[in-house]
């Protein structure tokens, strides 16, 4: 018999993740299903339970502490949007209003700008955010969920998301400036631009970006470089992990992701063939 159907038979498995969510640590948890503590946590683990604020452990300081929380914590006036949601728990992440707002509503950067503080002001809103802050402040420490996540997002970062690149016409040069010539348009002869194709990289501005990934921005000779974290030391990583970790949450989606990312690395290399051929 598996291990998973022993611990199902043991206890429900639903029933004390509804437990856990109601503020029961892990020792009550245990204490009520009459299992041992590590099995609790490996059930945590492997189901992704969130994590929730613990309560204390004597009554009389638990029932203070709420009554304190619920003075303190202020009220969300009013029911939220899942864009809104989703912009409030963004926002406390990187506290970049735009940014937060583009990546919630999918909208251009302009848009962002303005409405992201205006959606800051919404009292909703910023009550909402104050209650995740207050979370955060239970959590100073990564546990293995964040450090999964950092390394999914170090791993399929594309550069396409921090530089647009391609070809554009613009004016040619010489030592002397802008380069011109002579045209007869009707009877006339007018001075018209030279113009010229060239390579570019443009450079997205930083609100517009996640830099949690960037290890190293420098300007050089031939322009600013943009570097990204160490995408191959990332995959080793999660490739260990998940490894050992069969049944992490995550382990659905790296495997997509990672499919795609083989896909094109396939597609690259056949073209490149195709050419030198």
């Amino acid at each position: 018999m598996k291990q998973g159907e022993n611990l199902k038979k043991q206890f429900d498995h639903e029933k004390a993740k509804h437990e856990y969510l109601s503020g029961k640590s892990i020792k009550e948890i245990s204490a009520q299903f009459g299992v041992k503590d590590s099995t609790i946590r490996s059930v945590k683990l492997r189901d992704g339970w969130p994590k929730v604020q613990r309560r204390h452990a004597t009554k009389n300081k638990n029932v203070a502490t709420l009554q304190q929380k619920k003075q303190e914590q202020p009220t969300i006036k009013g029911g939220l949007t899942d864009k809104q949601q989703l912009f409030c728990e963004l926002y406390v992440t990187n506290f970049n209003a735009t940014q937060s707002y583009i990546t919630a509503y999918g909208v251009d950067y302009n848009t962002a700008n303005t409405s992201g503080s205006r959606l800051l002001a919404n009292d909703s809103v910023r009550a909402y955010i104050q209650s995740l802050k207050e979370i955060r402040k239970q959590a100073i420490f990564a546990d293995e969920t964040d450090v999964v996540e950092m390394y999914m997002k170090i791993a399929f970062a594309s550069i396409s998301n921090y530089v647009t690149f391609g070809r554009r016409e613009v004016q040619a040069m010489n030592q002397f400036g802008p380069v011109t010539q002579k045209q007869k348009v009707g009877e006339e002869e007018v001075e018209t631009p030279v113009m010229k194709t060239v390579n570019y990289v443009d450079i997205k501005e930083s609100p517009q970006v996640d830099a949690g990934v960037i290890s190293e921005i420098s300007q050089g000779k031939e322009g600013v470089k943009v570097k990204l974290a160490d995408k191959m030391k990332a995959l080793e990583w999660l490739s260990k992990y998940f490894m050992m970790n069969p049944m992490d949450k995550h382990r659905v989606e790296y495997d997509r992701k990672k499919q795609e990312l083989d896909q094109k690395e396939y597609e690259r290399r056949k073209k490149s063939d195709e050419e030198w051929k």
